[in-house]
């Protein structure tokens, strides 16, 4: 309950402005992705980087986990 009410106050307070892969490589059926996301968090500009690894399950991506980068 108190993730959910966690999660629940960052999206009513985080807008999502924009998104840049800045890379990205596919291994079979692994694949990582490096991205910056804009942010506006209680109205302030906001950046945030993540590598993020994904995995092919009967040929759709599901996230596994994203590391930030700052």
């Amino acid at each position: 309950d108190a993730w959910k009410e966690e999660l629940e106050a960052f999206c009513g307070s985080t807008g999502f402005e924009g998104l840049e892969v800045v890379s990205s490589r596919v291994e079979g059926d692994r694949g990582w992705v490096e991205f910056v996301a804009s942010l506006s968090k209680s109205g302030k500009p906001a950046l945030m980087t993540e590598h993020s690894e994904f995995q092919r399950v009967e040929g759709r991506w599901l996230y596994l986990y994203g590391l930030d980068s700052n």
